[in-house]
């Protein structure tokens, strides 16, 4: 099955991501990096397994991944976005300020590979920012949203 993204071609991986992010396990939520653009886009991965802490309890019987879990990867992939493109922009000092129509539109279970593409609005190189997400599984889109952060 093709899909939209190039899963080829990793242009960053965990080892490179946590230089970046200060997230880390079970936070950290983008495995690698497969799309980057700098100052306009980034395409991040995410693999959903059944192993993941927040599936045991999120509901037993029936896993799925939880949509504040998708929101908050979204925002890990824009401060990605915008540390990898600008040197004075830190990522541990990258604050998400606001939400706007969010949109789920499918629910994703463990063995699922989340595609997060993120691009910049307006293309600005100061803060605020703002971003739009998608999200894709299986070339679905499975949520879209706009995100609103700042530095600290």
């Amino acid at each position: 099955m093709s899909s939209r993204f190039d899963t080829t071609n990793e242009i960053l991986g965990i080892e490179k991501i946590v230089k970046y992010l200060p997230h880390r396990y079970p936070f950290l939520l983008i495995d690698r990096v497969v799309e980057f653009i700098a100052s306009e886009k980034i395409v991040t991965q995410k693999n959903i397994s059944f192993s993941d802490p927040v599936l045991q309890g999120h509901y037993p019987g029936f896993p799925i991944y939880p949509g504040a879990y998708i929101m908050e990867a979204m925002a890990q992939s824009s401060a990605l976005l915008a540390a990898m493109s600008w040197d004075t922009i830190s990522s541990n000092e990258f604050l998400l300020l606001k939400v706007d129509d969010l949109k789920y539109r499918r629910l994703v279970r463990p063995g699922d590979v989340m595609f997060f593409e993120v691009t910049l609005q307006g293309k600005r190189h100061k803060p605020p920012f703002l971003f739009f997400a998608k999200v894709y599984v299986n070339d679905l889109l499975t949520a879209e949203g706009n995100l609103l952060c700042t530095v600290r």
